[in-house]
C-alpha cells in the first residue's frame, strides 16, 4: 500500500530565481509563513511595515507580494494597489481572515487565514511557474512536440 506522500504530485520545478515579499503587521504570522516556506526554492523577505516594503519593492525584482488585509499602517488593498503601480509584473496575493471583504482587483488570488501550508506552497509554485511561462522562461513547448514531417 502506498503512503499519502508517495501519491502526492511532485512540486513544480522553477527555472528562475524568485523573491517573495510577505507583509503583515503580526510577527507571529510572518514567522509562521517563514517556517512554511523555508525549504522552497525562492527567497522569502518579510516586513511588518507596508510603507517600508513600498520603498524596497521597486528596487528589487519581486516575483510575488503577499499582504495581510488588515494592518494599522495601511490596508492591504491599498498597499497592493501601490505595489501594482511600481512593480507591475509582481504577482499579488492577499492573505486575510476576512476573504468575504475582498472583492476588489488586482489580486491574482485571495488566501484565507488560517492557511494550509501545503496549499500555500503549491499555490505559490503554480503562480511562479505561470509567471515564468508568461515571460518565456518555462519549458520549451516544442521540446515534446512530435516531429514535423518533411
Amino acid at each position: 500500500m502506498m503512503d499519502a506522500q508517495a501519491q502526492e504530485t511532485p512540486p513544480l520545478e522553477l527555472t528562475e530565481t524568485h523573491v517573495v515579499m510577505v507583509v503583515d503587521d503580526d510577527t507571529n504570522t510572518l514567522n509562521a509563513l517563514r517556517r512554511a516556506l523555508v525549504r522552497e526554492p525562492y527567497f522569502v523577505v518579510t516586513s511588518e511595515h507596508p510603507k517600508l516594503a513600498l520603498q524596497w519593492i521597486p528596487r528589487r525584482n519581486v516575483s510575488v507580494v503577499i499582504s495581510d488585509r488588515r494592518m494599522p499602517e495601511m490596508l492591504g488593498d491599498r498597499f497592493l494597489r501601490e505595489v501594482r503601480k511600481t512593480s507591475p509584473r509582481s504577482i499579488l496575493l492577499l492573505l486575510t481572515a476576512y476573504p468575504e471583504e475582498t472583492m476588489e482587483p488586482p489580486y491574482v488570488t485571495v488566501l484565507a487565514k488560517p492557511w494550509d501550508d501545503r496549499t500555500l506552497r503549491m499555490t505559490l509554485r503554480r503562480l511562479l511557474r505561470e509567471r515564468e511561462e508568461s515571460a518565456g522562461l518555462g519549458p520549451d513547448p516544442e521540446a515534446n512536440a512530435p516531429p514535423v514531417p518533411e
